[in-house]
């Protein structure tokens, strides 16, 4: 029977006034002769649907509190020797009281306020996880804002009654207390400004970057003769370059870029005959037209240097030569549109241009038909930063030419770019 007598627990209201920095108090009750441990549970509600269960060895336990108001408890036992838990106790009532909130400044009612830019103070309690201002302006309008900090800085438009109401949450987004001031704000009449000259105007500072980028690309090279067509593959592991970009002014821009690109030995389709290709390179420099934009888009202008290679296609079906590459030189006159934009939240920035041969050379001519190529080349580029150093870029590149044989050339190709400064 003395299990039963013990389990009879009667506990006593608590009330518990919190301080600035501490949420957590310590709970205690009689100590049980014989309990080996003890639990103690804590409601909102005397039904005790929702609760916060803790176990311990002494008849004391810290507890968090995360909002005022009144919390329910009952504790219960364990009898080692019996091995069982006693009945919960009779329910106690701890009651949690939230400090008042108070406003700093303004700290009275119908304060003065001469300063067209105040900050708004005030003090709360460790409930308090956010806070929501309402300022009533002379102008009837409401300005409002959610934040977490105890301070609003704001600037004061117009004379008048400012009325100011502040609301406090907790964790849980629970309005606890709402509190309300007011000021008045009398602007001060405005300064004669007296005549000065015109600040001079500083130079826009230049600005620049380097970039070097890495890309492999897959080029298709089809070529037309005497009603003959022959296609044949120019892949490339990996091309390098490099990519200047200055800005000198609102109105120009300046770039320059270089590349090398090296690739795989092939054959000509139909032949089993293969040889080794020489690395195609180039070189651009452009101008930038920044305050000319069309549509969006920023025109430039300005020349390429290029170099790649084809097959001695004609000579190999005609006149059933071996095979080997020409190499091949020219100068273009280029013209494109540049624009920096943005797709779901991320930066793209696309490139289009059209160039055309001025001149061009060969390594040597056909045997079959003379001259050098010329026509036209078109390039679509695009790009998207991954970080703030790298980006991925996408590039298709397209030759229509005419020469010792109608050739078109397309190259597409996958590159990671990586930026200096």
């Amino acid at each position: 029977m003395k299990y039963f007598i013990w389990s009879l627990i009667y506990l006593n209201t608590i009330n518990v006034a919190l301080s600035d920095s501490s949420i957590t108090k310590k709970i205690t009750w009689p100590k049980i002769k014989d309990a080996s441990k003890y639990y103690i549970e804590v409601s909102t509600d005397k039904s005790f649907k929702k609760i916060t269960k803790k176990e311990t060895k002494t008849p004391s336990i810290d507890f968090k509190f995360k909002t005022p108001g009144t919390f329910y408890w009952r504790i219960a036992y364990y009898h080692p020797e019996y091995k069982m838990w006693s009945p919960p106790s009779k329910i106690g009532t701890i009651r949690v009281k939230d400090i008042p909130l108070e406003f700093i400044f303004p700290r009275g009612q119908n304060q003065n306020i001469q300063q067209e830019k105040v900050t708004l103070k005030w003090k709360g309690s460790v409930f308090n996880k956010s806070y929501k201002i309402k300022i009533q302006l002379p102008n009837k309008k409401v300005f409002t804002e959610k934040l977490q900090k105890e301070s609003l800085s704001i600037r004061l438009p117009l004379s008048g009654k400012y009325i100011v109401e502040l609301e406090t949450f907790d964790s849980r987004n629970k309005l606890l207390q709402t509190q309300t001031t007011q000021f008045s704000y009398a602007a001060p009449a405005p300064k004669k400004l007296a005549k000065t000259k015109a600040p001079i105007k500083k130079k826009n500072s230049t600005n620049s970057d380097l970039s070097m980028f890495l890309t492999t690309s897959f080029g298709t090279f089809s070529e037309e003769f005497n009603n003959v067509s022959a296609t044949t593959e120019q892949n490339s592991p990996y091309t390098i370059g490099l990519s200047y970009n200055l800005r000198d002014s609102k109105t120009r821009g300046y770039s320059l870029s270089t590349y090398f690109s090296y690739l795989v030995s092939t054959n000509l389709e139909g032949s089993d005959e293969t040889t080794e290709l020489p690395p195609e390179f180039g070189l651009t420099g452009y101008i930038d037209l920044l305050d000319k934009k069309i549509l969006g888009w920023t025109p430039y202008y300005g020349t390429d240097i290029e170099q790649f290679s084809t097959f001695n296609s004609d000579e190999i079906v005609i006149n059933n030569e071996s095979i080997e590459t020409r190499e091949h030189q020219f100068i273009y006159a280029t013209a494109g549109l540049s624009k920096l934009t943005s797709l779901l939240n991320r930066k793209i920035f696309m490139k289009t241009s059209l160039s055309y041969t001025l001149l061009s050379s060969s390594s040597r001519e056909s045997e079959v038909r003379s001259g050098n190529y010329k026509g036209f080349k078109g390039i679509f580029f695009i790009a998207s930063p991954l970080t703030k150093k790298f980006s991925l870029s996408f590039l298709l590149k397209q030759h229509l030419m005419d020469g010792p044989t109608e050739l078109n050339i397309t190259r597409y190709g996958f590159g990671l770019g990586y930026k200096f400064f």
